[in-house]
């Protein structure tokens, strides 16, 4: 059960970095980068396609994998920490602005 609430958690977390860094080097990249960002935004949507299929039953003939209410639990507490990791951010940069 830990394994894969670990296991899911780093596919999603690996999926939506690998998505956002495809999508930022497709947006601001030339040539072949602009390529090889939209290659890694395409390849991040087919893991989160797989996550999704593993998590829920949403394609017939592959059973989920990993325990639904879990890998919710753990990505609520993912949210909750970069949030947490947001406000600390916004926080620092705050107070070093003002000094």
């Amino acid at each position: 059960m830990a394994s894969g609430v670990f296991v899911s958690t780093l596919l999603l977390s690996f999926a939506a970095t690998l998505l956002v860094a495809g999508l930022f080097g497709a947006y601001y990249g030339k040539g072949r980068s602009r390529s090889m960002g939209i290659a890694l935004a395409l390849f991040a949507i087919l893991l989160m396609g797989l996550f999704a299929a593993w998590t829920w039953p949403l394609v017939a003939g592959i059973q989920p994998v990993f325990n639904p209410v879990a890998v919710t639990q753990s990505m609520i507490a993912v949210g909750a920490a970069m949030i947490g990791i947001l406000v600390s951010i916004f926080l620092f940069v705050v107070a070093v602005m003002r000094s």
